[in-house]
């Protein structure tokens, strides 16, 4: 997947439901650190 996918789909729904048992392990230990300073930014 790539990474600007996921960046448009954590700014279109809420990172937690998309579908983390689809992606590799290591695609969703990025997604949960870019989700992390995403949702820090956010604040």
């Amino acid at each position: 997947m790539d990474i600007q996918i996921i960046k448009r789909e954590m700014e279109r729904v809420p990172w937690q439901h998309l579908p983390l048992h689809r992606l590799s392990e290591k695609t969703q230990r990025a997604l949960h650190t870019n989700a992390a300073i995403y949702q820090r930014r956010k604040k």
